[in-house]
């Protein structure tokens, strides 16, 4: 049973929506009343203690000794990410799999765009893309967030550091201008005004604006940091580069909203305890000798230090000091959030290599401890933790503590989910930041022209290793023959970068026999389906569920193209190999026949030479059916020193026939002939003469040949 719906988002703010992925009008937060803490332990010299066990360590909650109940030491290794490279081009496979689910660093990188001049756009990007292409290895995941909301900088979990860059490029500051540069403005229209009143001279709408600006940022600092609360047993790092809080949140006195935007900070350090996620804050400003502000009021004399016009000439110091106070202050904002959440400010740097590699260290070695904490009244009070280890001089940094949930406990009504959601305890799974191993997939996706203007079909390959399952052995009413029986549910969830998320779910019963049980859990299974999706960026988040609790997630972002649009286009591309029938298919794709495709469509990217390679695509002629013409199709396979170790010529006659007209492209190449190695497959459509609008078009994948 396939059944499809829309489903839509609680959270109100845009880029933490899509952050967040799936949440359903019907959401289930089952409280586990289980805190994890994950402690760093270092000798006098400063080096990772990492020889600790279970008995060198104390927990205590409000003074009291706590039973750790889980131990465990992760030790990830610090190393320079290696990018497999082919023809001196980085090499992005179409495939994503959740063997390594858990295995590498977990990032948020927040660029705080209301808090960030657009003068130090360029520093942050540089940042953020050093600690992206130098300092996050193979299987570290990362989420890119920005404090406005703008959904086309928002990036979810991954580990593809082609869409991190390419949010993180998208990046543009617009922080207001400095307060105190203000003051100097209105000191001109109001001679005789005292200017050593500095921001105080700010106007009320001002005030009011830098204060909404600044409980902005904050709650959406609590609101990512919440969020990050779903991923258990393991250090969950917030890197926020900005200019800290633009609001005199220490001047009680003429401030109006000093006192809110404190609140707001210590929300953010309780949200962070609760979740144990350590923060740091990374300040621009650190990349230029001198504030953009200063460089700006040097640029004219009349207002220069060096001349004051209310003073006939006179030097007052007070104008730069006023920009320096705005600096003291939101720079002490982010050292105030990073120490109190565990991390580190850096400040006042032109270099931030040291920096992103204490980031990473902090972030590679540590234990993680788990105790059930005695029962609280809900009454949302803080809890200090404190972690202690039987060594001499060693140093322990660990998280605070944590609040206690407040109100009534939140109702797991069942009953009320509907039928087309996945089931609950699958949803929770896919509602986590990260995808999840247990049951080991691989899935590949492709986008193809829908049958509707307008509309996209994308096709999906999975396959999914069984033997994590639990298949039970039944035998039938006669005695004679057994059967393996398992009840499996595959899901969907797609998420858009507006956070509308659609959903899908397959039922699956199996009941399998001996010697069909034996093939699939040597091969795995298939199932080849179909997401109706509109264009636009999403993340496919892929959940399988079985009758025993076996649970396995991938989530895999997905450009979706608007093929109505160009007036020359290719859907992606299929490939399948001799050998997959092998493989049991229990979902399959009637829209490509047999004719077109063979074999059924694979996530298989790793082939032997006895194979026989086949792949299909579509291309979409929109060029005006008054234009005669031609597209010419050549398929190619490069090797990795350039060579073309196959080419094949295919031609459409396109003269006399009506636009959008779809044309199949479909080829076979043997590999027999062919070497081990690392190929690229191309697949390129071009008219035969230079046609306004229509541009060459092409896809391309990448294969590796085993020797055997």
């Amino acid at each position: 049973m396939m059944l499809v719906m829309a489903v839509t988002a609680v959270l109100s703010h845009p880029a933490v929506q899509a952050l967040q992925g799936p949440s359903p009008e019907v959401t289930f937060k089952t409280e586990v009343n289980y805190i994890d803490v994950d402690v760093a332990v270092s000798d006098k010299q400063g080096q990772v203690v990492s020889d600790l066990v279970k008995d060198d360590f104390q927990v205590l909650e409000d003074g009291k000794p706590q039973r750790i109940e889980t131990f465990s030491y992760v030790d990830l290794p610090i190393e320079s990410p290696v990018r497999q490279s082919f023809m001196n081009r980085p090499v992005y496979l179409d495939v994503k799999n959740n063997a390594q689910a858990t295995a590498g660093r977990l990032y948020v990188i927040v660029l705080d765009d209301l808090g960030t001049s657009i003068f130090r756009t360029a520093s942050v990007k540089q940042a953020a893309r050093l600690f992206v292409e130098r300092y996050m290895s193979a299987h570290d995941v990362a989420a890119i967030v920005c404090t406005s909301g703008r959904a086309d900088v928002t990036q979810m979990f991954t580990d593809d550091s082609r869409l991190l860059l390419g949010a993180i490029e998208k990046f543009e500051g617009q922080k207001l201008r400095s307060g105190a540069f203000d003051a100097i403005d209105r000191s001109f229209e109001m001679a005789g005004l005292d200017l050593s009143a500095g921001a105080s001279n700010v106007s009320s709408d001002e005030q009011s604006e830098r204060a909404h600006r600044a409980l902005r940022v904050l709650d959406n600092l609590a609101r990512i940091v919440d969020f990050m609360s779903n991923v258990r047993g393991r250090r969950k790092a917030l890197v926020l580069l900005s200019e800290g809080i633009d609001y005199p949140m220490d001047d009680i006195f003429t401030a109006p909203r000093a006192s809110d935007v404190q609140l707001s900070i210590r929300d953010v350090v309780r949200a962070a305890a609760r979740a144990n996620v350590v923060l740091y804050g990374i300040d621009p400003r650190g990349l230029v000798g001198m504030t953009s502000e200063e460089i700006e009021i040097g640029a004219f004399p009349e207002t220069s230090p060096s001349r004051d016009p209310l003073t006939s000439g006179a030097v007052n110091p007070l104008d730069l000091r006023a920009f320096a106070d705005e600096m003291r202050v939101s720079q002490n904002s982010l050292r105030w959030l990073a120490d109190e959440t565990g991390g580190f400010a850096v400040l006042n740097t032109n270099t931030f290599d040291g920096a992103f590699d204490r980031i990473v260290r902090a972030n590679s070695s540590y234990y993680v401890l788990g105790y059930y904490p005695p029962t609280h009244p809900r009454d949302g009070k803080f809890h200090k933790i404190e972690v202690r280890v039987k060594r001499p001089d060693a140093t322990v940094f660990s998280r605070k503590g944590y609040v206690d949930p407040k109100g009534p406990l939140p109702k797991n009504d069942a009953s009320a989910v509907s039928s087309s959601l996945p089931s609950p305890n699958l949803l929770a799974v896919m509602s986590s930041p990260m995808q999840q191993g247990g049951v080991t997939m691989t899935a590949q996706a492709s986008a193809f022209r829908g049958a509707s203007v307008g509309s996209t079909s994308v096709a999906l390959a999975l396959e999914v290793d069984i033997n994590q399952m639990h298949f039970t052995p039944t035998l039938s009413t006669d005695k004679q023959t057994t059967t393996y029986n398992d009840d499996v549910e595959v899901s969907y969830i797609s998420v858009n970068q507006e956070g509308k998320q659609f959903a899908t779910r397959n039922e699956l019963t199996l009941r399998l026999r001996p010697e069909s049980y034996d093939v699939m859990r040597q091969r795995g299974m298939r199932s080849n389906s179909r997401l109706a999706l509109v264009p636009g960026r999403y993340q496919v988040r892929i959940g399988v569920r079985d009758s025993g609790g076996a649970v396995g997630t991938i989530f895999y972002d997905l450009d979706v193209p608007d093929f109505s649009k160009p007036a020359l286009s290719m859907s992606g591309l299929l490939l399948s190999v001799s050998s997959a029938p092998a493989t049991p298919t229990v979902l399959q794709d009637k829209t490509v026949s047999a004719d077109q495709l063979p074999w059924p469509a694979t996530t298989q990217r790793v082939f032997t030479r006895t194979d026989t390679l086949a792949m299909y695509s579509e291309i979409y002629d929109a060029i005006s059916n008054s234009v005669p013409h031609r597209l010419d199709v050549t398929t190619s396979l490069y090797a990795n020193d350039g060579r073309q170790v196959f080419v094949a010529h295919d031609s459409f006659e396109a003269g006399g026939r009506s636009a959008a007209t779809t044309y199949t492209h479909a080829k076979q190449i043997p590999l027999s002939d062919i070497g081990p190695g690392l190929y690229l497959l191309r697949v390129e459509a071009a008219p035969t003469a230079q046609l306004k609008g229509a541009a060459p078009v092409k896809q391309e994948a990448f294969i590796t040949i085993a020797s055997r």
